[in-house]
């Protein structure tokens, strides 16, 4: 776990818990981290190291390269939950991007169908929300698609 994100989301926690917020929140911190964090629990997904493109609104972040049938590998969302909710007795909801989102801000393939494609993500979010079930994580969000974005083919 990154020393910088767990100080971040300890910082964003407090800050929450000063306006007295019922149910709090710690995904905001690792938006710009979004590439990388996909990249090493999903399989077959690629970043470049240097390459840059516009994912969450935000022109510095790496989107990934779709090369092949997706899979999770390893928990995105799990040890960063855990930790979150480890600071306060607060609710801490967790939030995951949907299957249409990761889909739309990335490289995807083009020898399989967009519902394909999309499906393999669905699938690997639907690990990773078992597995937060499991570690007694009882509120969820899936990030909405943006207006107008679609996984049509």
């Amino acid at each position: 776990m990154f020393l910088s994100t767990k100080r971040e989301i300890a910082e964003w926690v407090k800050i929450q818990e000063d306006l007295d917020l019922d149910v709090l929140v710690h995904g905001e911190v690792r938006k710009k981290r979004h590439g990388g964090v996909l990249r090493r629990a999903l399989k077959r997904l690629l970043v470049y190291r240097k390459g840059l493109g516009a994912v969450l609104r935000n022109p510095l972040c790496k989107p990934p390269i779709i090369w092949g049938d997706v899979r999770r590998l390893s928990a995105m969302t799990v040890e960063w939950s855990t930790y979150a909710q480890s600071l306060t007795k607060r609710p801490m909801k967790g939030m995951l991007t949907g299957p249409v989102t990761i889909l739309n801000w990335s490289f995807s393939r083009e020898d399989i169908s967009v519902k394909e494609s999309t499906k393999q993500i669905a699938l690997a979010i639907r690990d990773e929300v078992l597995d937060l079930e499991e570690r007694n994580q009882k509120l969820f969000r899936s990030m909405k698609r943006f207006k107008g974005e679609t996984a049509s083919s």
